[in-house]
C-alpha cells in the first residue's frame, strides 16, 4: 500500500508541478556518487530503472489520493530543511565536493 501511494504521488507531482519535468532532466544529465552504502554504479542503476518507470504513465496507480498538492508541497519543504540540516552536520556537502564515498557519521 505504501509503495503505491508514494508512486501516486510522484505522478500527482510530474502532472502538477511546472518544473518536474526540468527536475526529470537533471536527475538524468547528474552524476552519482557511492551514497548511504550503495556504489555509483547501483544508484545510476536505480535512476534508469526510475525515469524509465516515471515515463510511463500506465505505471500511475488507479485511483486519488486524499492529499492536497498544498499539503505535499508543505511536507516536501520541511523534510528538505531538516535533511539539509542533518547533511551539514554529517558533512554530506563536503563529502560530495571530495567526491568521496559518502557515510553517514554516527552520533
Amino acid at each position: 500500500m505504501y509503495t503505491q501511494d508514494v508512486t501516486k504521488l510522484e505522478f500527482m507531482i510530474l502532472r502538477n508541478w511546472n518544473k518536474a519535468n526540468d527536475w526529470l532532466s537533471e536527475l538524468k544529465e547528474g552524476r552519482a556518487f557511492d551514497l548511504g552504502g550503495l556504489l555509483e554504479s547501483e544508484v545510476y542503476q536505480y535512476r534508469g530503472e526510475k525515469l524509465a518507470f516515471l515515463a510511463d504513465p500506465d505505471n500511475e496507480p488507479l485511483g486519488d489520493l486524499n492529499i492536497s498538492m498544498e499539503a505535499m508541497e508543505e511536507f516536501i519543504h520541511k523534510t528538505a530543511l531538516a535533511l539539509k540540516e542533518l547533511y551539514t552536520k554529517w558533512n554530506v556537502y563536503t563529502d560530495l565536493h571530495e567526491r568521496r564515498p559518502y557515510h553517514a557519521k554516527k552520533q
